[in-house]
């Protein structure tokens, strides 16, 4: 009977800790997250990282869509849907509004899947100015680089 007791209490131990443990880690998560809330008929993007065999994952896409919100379950899962697709339901951490460059439009005529980089849009727009000055124009007289197009040392 003695080991009985003290396995009860163990366990009303190691009980009431993970409870202050799992309130504990629910407030230091829930100050860094900034409340999202969407609306009935808002085009959003889902976060479904997949993995493929063969492929290196840097490079896939993470970001699929555009989804439109169906139904509000709560304050934090949402039903989307994907054109004429099925319903799914979705957690709030896993969505994001659709950037204004993309357009809201949600018709069929566009790609089955909108496949975004997971690179950041800044250091995407660094490099396409990076690559349009190193390149040196001759035929066009609009032209407005004026520096020598560069060539490799002769000595080497």
């Amino acid at each position: 009977m003695q080991t009985f007791e003290r396995l009860q209490e163990a366990n009303a131990f190691v009980s009431e800790f993970t409870g202050r443990n799992a309130q504990r880690m629910k407030r230091r998560y829930d100050a860094s997250v900034k409340p999202q809330t969407y609306s009935i008929g808002e085009n959003v993007l889902v976060y479904n990282p997949k993995k493929r065999r063969g492929q290196f994952s840097k490079w896939q896409p993470c970001w699929f869509g555009p989804f439109t919100i169906e139904r509000v379950l709560n304050s934090t899962n949402y039903v989307v849907k994907k054109g004429r697709g099925k319903s799914v339901v979705v957690h709030v951490d896993r969505m994001r509004k659709l950037p204004s460059e993309l357009g809201s439009d949600n018709s069929d005529s566009q790609e089955d899947d909108l496949h975004l980089s997971s690179q950041p849009k800044q250091r995407r727009k660094a490099s396409d100015a990076a690559t349009a000055t190193n390149t040196h124009c001759t035929e066009t007289a609009s032209c407005t680089d004026t520096s020598p197009p560069l060539s490799s040392p002769e000595g080497t």
